[in-house]
């Protein structure tokens, strides 16, 4: 999987990968549960946001809050400063 992001990364440069659940990042070769919400720096795929899938948050909704602060905090990353 990371080589296939890579190549897609080197067609499309990112400003952030978004990881998404833990079986994402297990491909990124980060599979630590204690780094949701956090800015990871991966080799070979730069900066990626590691974040809870959506069925986790769907079963403990208090991990929302945790992902809009995280969110707020990254924004920057995606969004330009005119909008």
């Amino acid at each position: 999987m990371q080589g296939f992001v890579g190549a897609r990364l080197e067609d499309e440069p990112c400003a952030c990968l978004w990881l998404i659940g833990l079986p994402s990042m297990k491909f990124a070769g980060e599979a630590d549960a204690e780094s949701y919400n956090r800015e990871l720096q991966i080799e070979g795929l730069g900066t990626a946001w590691a974040l809870p899938g959506l069925e986790l948050m769907m079963d403990e909704p208090e991990r929302k809050a945790d992902v809009w602060k995280a969110m707020r905090r990254l924004m920057t990353r995606w969004k330009s400063i005119d909008e």
